[in-house]
């Protein structure tokens, strides 16, 4: 008869084998296959992996204590990372999304990457909750998701002594400070909160219409800074027996609702309006033709027109246009229409004269409608700085 121990003992060998196996076959698939990166083929791959780990150690029911205070903390912590992004994008300006924003092609998109989250984080969980009382199989588990990152992302960069930096920096720590977050995630609360976290970190670039423009090396260090600070809360908040009176969490998670649906209301208001898709958006005026009226670093709130609408412009409107790959906020001084076509001629209210050229249909954006004063001069500031 087996004792407890020797039990013990053969299941971490289990464990210690299924990993370096699936590390193996990570490997293999890597650099025999070549076919790691292919979304589908990773689907496939951990739908495998969960169902071999599952059918072999077996799987114990989610049934974590701490799980909903987690679930709470890591929406309030990646929300506000998230709104400081895009806050940030005042300062350094936005990108558009790559991807389509049709729901047939929203769903193409994200639908992979949840299952591949969802199959990657379930079987983490089984690992963990196996081999919890095991700091080999745990830093084993790490290491592993660690690898798998690194392999997706070899060949981004190439061999040279920078690539080979860039790689480290922007692709391989990261990963570190991720999977060391997600592991000890896992450890305290189960799998659930991984989950919320990766798809609320991973999912944004599919499912909005723009993105901060920080570069390659800010957005690197948040990434890094990121789950060091949550994992520092994790540390410091989350003990093996979580002994905080009841109503001391309840009052807790109704701050931090509240601060959290602060939080989202703003980061929303901030991409419908910076995002260009939509009826009004922000532009930043970056000279100062139309002083005293609109100064240099002011925000203008600018009301898109269609071509259908084109006849709600009147002389003496600040019309935002189009011209020579600048956006450009001059005040209506004629109008003239030939068929479809208008014709308009503009002037800032700064400037002697009328503007040297004229605009047409496929140059107009829309009519600046209000203000907001000098919250685009970081802005501006930042735009000169990076000219010279």
């Amino acid at each position: 008869m087996l004792k407890s121990g020797d039990i013990m003992k053969s299941r971490y060998i289990k464990l210690i084998i299924l990993e370096i196996l699936i590390i193996l076959s990570m490997l293999f698939s890597s650099f025999v296959l070549n076919i790691i990166k292919n979304t589908l083929f990773q689907t496939i791959y951990w739908f495998i992996v969960f169902i071999i780990l599952r059918l072999i150690l077996g799987y114990e029911k989610d049934k974590n204590m701490l799980r909903k205070k987690m679930l709470l903390d890591v929406f309030v912590y990646v929300i506000i990372y998230i709104s400081i992004e895009y806050f940030l994008g005042l300062f350094t300006g936005y990108l558009l999304s790559p991807y389509s924003h049709d729901i047939i092609h929203l769903l193409k998109n994200i639908t992979p990457i949840i299952l591949i989250i969802t199959f990657q984080e379930l079987s983490r969980y089984i690992i963990i909750s196996k081999g919890r009382d095991n700091k080999k199989i745990i830093i084993i588990s790490a290491l592993l998701f660690i690898l798998f990152d690194s392999l997706l992302s070899i060949g981004i960069y190439n061999n040279t002594n920078q690539g080979i930096f860039n790689t480290i920096i922007m692709l391989i720590i990261p990963s570190i400070t991720k999977n060391i977050l997600l592991t000890n995630i896992t450890l305290k609360a189960g799998f659930k909160p991984t989950i919320l976290y990766r798809c609320l970190i991973e999912l944004p670039i599919y499912i909005l219409p723009i993105y901060s423009d920080l570069g390659e090396y800010i957005d690197s260090i948040f990434q890094i800074i990121f789950p060091l600070i949550l994992l520092l809360h994790i540390i410091t908040n989350y003990k093996n027996k979580y002994k905080q009176d009841i109503r001391e969490i309840t009052k807790q998670q109704k701050i931090s609702l509240i601060a959290t649906s602060i939080i989202t209301i703003f980061l929303s208001i901030l991409i419908v309006l910076v995002s260009g898709y939509y009826k009004y958006y922000l532009v930043v005026v970056a000279s100062g033709s139309m002083e005293p009226n609109i100064n240099i670093g002011d925000v203008v709130l600018v009301e898109k027109l269609k071509k259908n609408n084109y006849n709600k412009m009147k002389q003496g409107e600040v019309l935002v246009y189009s011209h020579d790959k600048k956006i450009i906020v001059h005040r209506i001084e004629s109008i003239k229409k030939i068929g479809k076509e208008y014709i308009i001629r503009t002037k800032g209210d700064n400037n002697k004269s009328a503007d040297n050229w004229l605009v047409y249909n496929k140059q107009i954006i829309g009519i600046a409608r209000s203000r907001i004063r000098y919250v685009g001069y970081p802005t501006v500031l930042l735009n000169k700085i990076l000219s010279e």
